[in-house]
C-alpha cells in the first residue's frame, strides 16, 4: 500500500472460458433429469413397467389426521397429495432414479472430459516421477 498513489490490484485473466452454450446444457439437464425420474418412476409403480419389485408399505395413499381436513387452507393444499395414488412408493423411487441417472451422466462426461479434454500437465509444471519411491519393511 503506497500512501501517495493508488493501488489496484489485478486479478489475472483465465486464458480460456466456459462456452455459454455449456451453461445452458447443464441448466437444461438440471430440469429434465428429476421430470423423466420421476415420470418413469410413475410409470413403474403404476405397473407400466413391471420388472421392478415393490414394498408393499409404499403403496397406497397417503392418510391425514382429521384437523387437517377441518382446516382450509391445509385441506385444498394437501388433497391432490392424498388423492394420488402411491405417491411414498413414486418419491422413493423417483429419487432413486435420479441419483442413478445423475451419476450415469456424471460418468460419461467425465469419461469424455478425460479423452477430450486439456492436458494433464501444462508447459510449467514438474515432469512426473520416473520411478517410484522404495517401500520401507521397518515397521
Amino acid at each position: 500500500m503506497t500512501k501517495y498513489t493508488k493501488y489496484e490490484r489485478h486479478f489475472p485473466t483465465r486464458p480460456w472460458t466456459i462456452h455459454p452454450v455449456w451453461r445452458g446444457i447443464g441448466c437444461a439437464l438440471m430440469i429434465i433429469i428429476p421430470i423423466i425420474s420421476f415420470i418413469l418412476a410413475h410409470e413403474i409403480v403404476n405397473g407400466t413397467l413391471q420388472f421392478f419389485p415393490i414394498p408393499q408399505m409404499l403403496l397406497g395413499y397417503i392418510h391425514f389426521p382429521d384437523f387437517v381436513w377441518n382446516t382450509p387452507v391445509l385441506s385444498s393444499l394437501l388433497r391432490p397429495i392424498a388423492t394420488y395414488p402411491n405417491p411414498l412408493a413414486v418419491l422413493v423411487i423417483g429419487f432413486t432414479l435420479l441419483v442413478i441417472l445423475s451419476v450415469l451422466i456424471s460418468l460419461i462426461y467425465a469419461i469424455i472430459y478425460r479423452f477430450i479434454g486439456p492436458p494433464r500437465y501444462s508447459p510449467i509444471d514438474a515432469p512426473p516421477p520416473k520411478k517410484r519411491g522404495r517401500i520401507s519393511r521397518n515397521r
